[in-house]
């Protein structure tokens, strides 16, 4: 769901603090509204859709309407949490009016792939893709929570207009936060990718393993590879493949080594192989391209 930061005029519809049993579960279930779960204290895990999280102190989640999700305390310390339901558009509700959708328990199988996204604000610094899980801290969080929940219980006109401000607040203010965790996480990605790209250089003689990405990174191979090429443009392989070509266009320009040598020491295969692939990256054969660097 997108909307414009001047589309945003959010109602709460429900808060409410919840020191759960050990052990005490809700869900798997969907409501109709959009919701936050903060977790004040304990420890537990949560399930939104087929995702699994750790549920620990300050930690934030958030799920749309029709998200199926679970929530589920630790048996010897068990969480406390808050759930905030709101609305991202509407009136706000007159006194003792009850304004909290339907919740639906789920039973069997359900569909795991509805986009769980709320997007306010245009692409760029001004947008928030707000998290489905995102450690918020246990101050500035808390305070929040506790007073939605006052303001909701107070139930009178002014109190909802307060908690209208005070969930925009909440808004701007996790903009912030998200921002800077986006910008932190980004500046340790392009150390690591810078690693990565590094060691390609000192081993673009041996044959490509794809488990150097994760050794290297102790990510996961494929998220590995994505990170390499936002940042630099070509996929890991590819990048080794130009410099396992420019070893191969030193060596032809610096020594008197055969072609077929230079093919066996770069594992590449065959001499026919390699000298296809040299000609794909530069546009010359091995042959041709040894002769005219003796050129004067």
């Amino acid at each position: 769901m997108f909307l414009k930061w001047d589309d945003l005029r959010p109602v709460v519809v429900f808060a409410n603090r919840l020191p759960c049993a050990p052990g005490f579960k809700f869900g798997p279930r969907t409501i109709s509204d959009h919701q936050f779960i903060y977790v004040a204290a304990g420890k537990g895990t949560a399930i939104i859709q087929n995702r699994r999280y750790e549920a620990s102190r300050g930690g934030l989640f958030y799920y749309g309407p029709d998200i199926v999700h679970t929530f589920e305390a630790d048996a010897d310390d068990p969480m406390i949490v808050y759930g905030l339901h709101f609305k991202v558009d509407g009136q706000l509700p007159e006194r003792n009016q009850i304004l909290a959708g339907k919740i639906q328990e789920v039973t069997g199988d359900y569909e795991a792939s509805i986009p769980n996204r709320l997007q306010i604000g245009e692409t760029g610094w001004e947008q928030l893709d707000i998290p489905e899980h995102f450690q918020a801290g246990t101050t500035w969080a808390l305070h929040t929570f506790e007073r939605f929940t006052e303001l909701y219980a107070a139930n009178d006109a002014i109190a909802h207009v307060r908690n209208r401000v005070l969930l925009l607040q909440f808004m701007v203010q996790l903009h912030g936060l998200v921002m800077q965790t986006n910008a932190k996480e980004t500046e340790t990605s392009d150390s690591v990718m810078q690693l990565v790209m590094e060691k390609l250089k000192e081993n673009a003689a041996l044959p490509y393993e794809r488990k150097w990405l994760r050794e290297w990174t102790s990510y996961h191979e494929n998220h590995a590879a994505r990170l390499f090429q936002k940042r630099f443009g070509l996929s890991p392989h590819a990048f080794f493949i130009e410099r396992k070509m420019h070893l191969a266009k030193q060596w032809l320009s610096t020594t008197d080594m055969p072609v077929s040598e230079i093919a066996e020491r770069l594992h590449v295969g065959t001499i026919h192989y390699f000298s296809r692939l040299f000609k794909t990256q530069t546009g010359q054969t091995p042959t041709a391209y040894r002769q005219l660097r003796h050129m004067i």
